[in-house]
């Protein structure tokens, strides 16, 4: 069967401040301020981890460079290596570039996580020694580059991708695919291409729970909420300084380089039912590679609203949540040197 392609050139702006569209002040919010532990693990730690998620007593770290097994897998209670699982490759039970799948949209029983490929999303059960990969979902060819998967139902599978749009939208029942861009094209004034506005200057963090999808920007201090039903843009969230990096951006044969001291923003987001948190640097990529910059963490709700700060007294990467409210965070490399984190969030 022919596919039929159905462009959606849609870049949406928006000016004023409405429902859609609000700059937050920051001061009228709560903060809390989370001290993070180094945790010491027994044996096997981590080596350069992309991200976790944690199952009842497990804590998984997710080591795609790991070719023995991407995924390690840790007691929480005390903090034992348990063993290894996944491997790379494109044999039967193989991942070829694999990912974690951590969003709301993607809830397993309690023995079993979903992992990504170029291929398909697989259910593996990790209480198993000799571990199966089981096929939950083929991903048709034309969505072989997408780096997050945030939605999957019985109709509609959506994706961020590699390409000249932020998401693909992939009708199963008629066998379409659509695209579709949301960034504020107000912030970039050159004529740049697509592929370069949105994997360049509009580089961002996707993520998705069970009524939006969430992206939050690398260069500028903005998040879209996109609605999961409508697939429109129900939320603009400007924070305060959110274009502080348009006089740094250059734009040179249609690539963008960022001017030194220009400030890296949202990195990642953990999203729950009914929020996202979302972690932001607000510092340049010295200030992050020497490890000399803090991490703060919004938690937004679905609604839009930025209901709690949390201000982390170490540097990281990307973190997790359990159930209690503990967070588990990646640290950054310095030197050769990674660590792992525990601490209370709420």
């Amino acid at each position: 069967m022919s596919k039929l392609f159905i462009p959606l050139f849609l870049i949406i702006a928006f000016s004023g401040c409405s429902s859609d569209k609000c700059n937050v002040n920051l001061q009228d919010v709560d903060s809390t301020s989370v001290k993070l532990t180094e945790i010491s693990f027994k044996e096997e730690p981590p080596l350069f981890p992309k991200g976790c998620m944690v199952k009842d007593s497990l804590l998984i770290m997710f080591e795609p460079k790991d070719k023995d097994g991407f995924l390690h897998i840790y007691s929480t209670e005390t903090n034992r290596f348990i063993k290894k699982l996944g491997k790379k490759g494109r044999g039967q039970n193989e991942f070829m570039l694999p990912r974690l799948l951590g969003n709301g949209k993607f809830k397993s029983d309690k023995n079993c996580i979903l992992l990504g490929d170029i291929n398909g999303i697989y259910s593996v059960n990790i209480s198993s020694d000799h571990y199966e990969k089981v096929l939950h979902t083929a991903l048709p060819e034309d969505l072989s580059q997408c780096n997050y998967i945030l939605e999957n139902t019985d109709n509609v599978l959506t994706v961020n991708q590699t390409g000249e749009y932020q998401l693909t939208f992939y009708d199963k029942c008629n066998d379409e695919v659509s695209f579709k861009n949301y960034f504020d094209e107000s912030l970039i004034d050159d004529d740049l291409p697509d592929f370069e506005r949105v994997t360049q200057a509009f580089d961002a963090y996707y993520s998705a729970n069970d009524e939006n999808i969430m992206i939050a920007y690398k260069n500028f201090k903005v998040i879209d909420l996109v609605s999961l039903k409508s697939k429109e843009l129900t939320k603009r969230i400007y924070f305060p300084m959110y274009d502080s990096n348009q006089s740094k951006i250059s734009v040179k044969n249609s690539n963008v380089s960022m001017d030194k001291g220009a400030k890296l923003f949202f990195t990642y987001i953990y999203p729950t039912d009914n929020c996202f948190y979302a972690l932001s640097w607000d510092a340049d990529r010295e200030e992050i590679e020497n490890a000399t910059a803090r991490s703060t963490i919004y938690k937004i709700s679905n609604s839009g609203e930025i209901d709690r700060i949390y201000k982390i007294d170490q540097p990281i990467s990307s973190f997790c949540l359990d159930q209690s409210g503990n967070i588990y965070a990646i640290g950054i490399a310095v030197n050769g040197e990674l660590h792992i984190y525990r601490g209370k969030m709420y």
